[in-house]
């Protein structure tokens, strides 16, 4: 009996409910799958969530910043290519993350154009290393341009790379703006087919309302013929007791 007994309370035990995750924890997540997505560009749903979370404190601004390099230190090109992606995103818009940047700029130069500032050393795969070295390159110059004048380390790190490393910035700026444009150009086109499916499917539905609607009717005017209603039904009586009236 006890054996039956316990086994009953085992079966009625109520399944734990999970804990709701701390804001720290929240913000250690979303830089997690935002690192990890594998997709080209970050997930807005998911950034602009730890973009909100960052407005609420410094703290985990901070703690953003500390994911961040984590994942950028990772020897895997594609999810440092998207960490570097959401620092970007973070960088123009905060201070302090743009101050936590700056206090290590250099190692996180070498992190994202590798020793040589063409990649060399960089972790596979190749293509995603590549792309990073021109993504990094690009915003090094164009953080040169707007805050080098604040940021003595950009400065440097900038001059380093183009003296010393004969890095030509005016060439890696025009291939990313002709990339930005041809990325551009796919939206809009990949855009303009999805309005153009839409439109064949609202066209293809219309169509065929329209044949619904003259099916309906034409089986409509099919039943009256073999069924009359109860007007047509009254009429005929009153037509059949007229004749029988005339006939005595």
């Amino acid at each position: 009996m006890s054996n039956n007994t316990s086994r009953k309370r085992k079966r009625e035990r109520k399944p734990k409910e999970s804990t709701p995750k701390t804001p720290r924890e929240q913000v250690c997540t979303l830089v997690e799958e935002l690192c990890h997505s594998g997709e080209p560009i970050p997930n807005e749903l998911l950034l602009n969530n730890l973009k909100l979370m960052c407005k609420t404190s410094q703290e985990y601004v901070t703690l953003a910043y500390e994911q961040l390099l984590q994942h950028l230190e990772e020897k895997h090109a594609q999810i440092r290519l998207s960490s570097f992606q959401i620092i970007r995103e973070f960088f123009s818009r905060s201070s302090v993350f743009r101050g936590l940047i700056v206090s290590n700029f250099q190692h996180i130069v070498q992190l994202c154009v590798g020793e040589e500032g063409g990649g060399s050393k960089l972790p596979p795969p190749k293509r995603f290393a590549q792309e990073l070295v021109e993504t990094a390159l690009n915003d090094i110059h164009c953080w040169y341009l707007k805050y080098g004048k604040s940021h003595k380390q950009i400065q440097i790190a900038h001059m380093f790379l183009k003296k010393q490393k004969s890095i030509n910035f005016d060439e890696i700026h025009e291939r990313e703006l002709a990339r930005q444009r041809e990325l551009e150009e796919r939206r809009q086109q990949e855009l303009a087919n999805k309005l153009e499916k839409q439109k064949s499917v609202i066209k293809e539905f219309n169509e065929f309302t329209h044949e619904a609607d003259t099916t309906i009717d034409q089986m409509r005017h099919c039943f009256q013929l073999l069924v009359p209603t109860f007007e047509q039904g009254m009429t005929g009586v009153g037509i059949a007791k007229d004749s029988t009236a005339r006939a005595s």
